[in-house]
């Protein structure tokens, strides 16, 4: 009785030369991890197999590259892997790995996954320090980068900083996000919250007397940081102040000179 094979998708060997060799290694450590869940053994029928597998075009390659001695998978996959091999040029991929910065919306693990794959087109004879190198100098996070530099971190303890950092900022974006929501529900009792004229639809920013909400968040509002000029306490304006103590000044008399 015929045995069903599951499905595995075809070697693309139209993709960019540069890229050739690091996709057809990636296909093929796929293929044999499929050999294993199948427990499939035998090196010819894994030849066949990959020929199988691997699509009408990846054996017209390999047909032109055929020699007697091809009995076992591992023949097959040594004559291809030469075929794939890229060129190489070691001067130009550094050039490029020096030139990768992490993205705003990326994540420090994909940003890692990107220079390991950049690094093993690289030679280099300490790729995890140059790893953690670029980490260090091209991440978002400047947070990571003072810590990176005043602890000297290794490569372990700097993705686990910056996981940590990561985790915070989207918990604090989350309640951030969660108070601005409440706030636009309207007052809830406290003097200090922000206040709407009933039956007026335009929202009122308690700390500055201005439009509410503020494009750029509580930062860009125009009283951020400044004193008060009748309570003293920051971050509001003295005409839009409901506190009820006032700010002491002590004047000087002429005859204390």
């Amino acid at each position: 009785m015929a045995t069903s094979l599951p499905e595995f998708p075809p070697f693309d060997v139209g993709l960019e030369p540069s890229s050739l060799g690091l996709q057809w290694k990636k296909w093929t450590n796929r293929l044999e991890n499929l050999f294993i869940a199948l427990a499939i053994d035998d090196k010819k029928r894994q030849k066949a197999l990959l020929l199988h597998y691997g699509g009408s075009q990846l054996c017209d390659i390999y047909y032109t590259l055929e020699t007697e001695e091809d009995t076992e998978y591992q023949h097959v996959k040594a004559k291809l892997d030469t075929h794939f091999e890229p060129k190489i040029n070691i001067t130009f991929e550094t050039y490029n790995f020096r030139q990768m910065a992490q993205a705003e919306d990326e994540s420090i693990d994909k940003f890692v996954t990107r220079l390991r794959e950049a690094a093993s087109r690289c030679q280099f004879h300490d790729a995890t320090r140059e790893i953690k190198d670029q980490v260090v100098q091209k991440c978002t996070l400047v947070r990571l980068r003072r810590k990176a530099l005043r602890e000297d971190l290794c490569m372990d303890n700097l993705l686990k900083a910056a996981r940590a950092m990561e985790l915070a900022d989207h918990q604090v974006n989350a309640m951030e996000a969660g108070v601005q929501k409440v706030g636009q529900q309207g007052p809830v009792g406290s003097e200090n919250q922000r206040q709407l004229k009933p039956n007026d639809p335009d929202k009122v920013c308690f700390s500055c007397g201005g439009s509410w909400p503020h494009l750029k968040g509580r930062r860009s509002c125009p009283a951020y940081g400044l004193d008060c000029g009748k309570c003293g306490i920051k971050n509001h304006f003295a005409r839009v102040c409901k506190n009820t103590r006032k700010v002491r000044t002590v004047v000087e008399s002429p005859d204390s000179h």
